[in-house]
């Protein structure tokens, strides 16, 4: 198992609900106007050590999610599009078959915040995510 397999993991959850990577390895607010609607940005914030053995390392990530929408005729059509996409991300991710894959022991929501993408267009919504991820690395000798 390894931290590498976090960010594929998150990609492969969100693609399977029609969003699309923004690529960029630190900054998201260089996404444009135009490729705004159902475009996620994913960032391993912290790495926390846990408990170890002989074998294993757990490891928690703090992982941020951000997931951008825009409005259509008001602003208020992009956050219920906003609300909606908390439910659908948090049950596909949450969901036992898909938060104990491809390396990773747990996923668990801790929270989500709608706000405008800037203050001077509320006609599009960013939501931030908050997960943590469990990870246990191998660290017995070869």
């Amino acid at each position: 198992m390894s931290l590498t397999a976090i960010k594929p993991w998150f990609k492969e959850r969100l693609e399977t609900l029609d969003f699309e990577e923004h690529v960029d390895g630190f900054n998201s607010d260089n996404i444009g106007d135009i490729d705004l609607d159902r475009v996620y940005h994913v960032r391993p914030l912290t790495i926390n050590g846990g408990s170890i053995n002989h074998t294993d390392q757990k490891t928690e990530s703090e992982v941020e999610v951000k997931v951008f929408f825009k409005g259509g005729r008001d602003a208020s059509e992009a956050v219920d599009n906003a609300v909606l996409a908390v439910e659908e991300i948090v049950k596909e991710c949450c969901n036992i078959k898909n938060r104990t894959s491809n390396g990773l022991l747990n996923v668990v929501f801790e929270r989500a915040e709608i706000e405008p993408r800037s203050i001077d267009n509320d006609n599009s919504v960013l939501v931030k995510f908050d997960f943590t991820v469990t990870v246990l690395i191998g660290v017995e000798e070869n």
